[in-house]
């Protein structure tokens, strides 16, 4: 989470973030060739949500029906 996502939502309220953003957040390690690590960041992120979405912090993870990006 402090890998990823900290740096890329910064200050943006939970609330705000979209798919868009979680495809950002994973485009970065994909330019460096670092594919599994962006698979790996879809399981913390989806996780992250998944807890803030079953602890009715909020209605849906924005995570949700994104795709692993790399075959492993």
């Amino acid at each position: 989470i402090r890998l990823y996502i900290v740096p890329a939502l910064g200050g943006q309220l939970l609330h705000d973030v979209k798919h868009p953003d979680i495809h950002l957040i994973l485009d970065e390690p994909i330019e460096r060739g670092k594919h599994t690590a962006a698979n790996r960041a879809l399981v913390h992120i989806r996780k992250f949500f998944g807890w803030l979405v079953e602890s009715g912090y909020l209605v849906h993870s924005p995570a949700d029906h994104i795709k692993s990006r790399h075959q492993e």
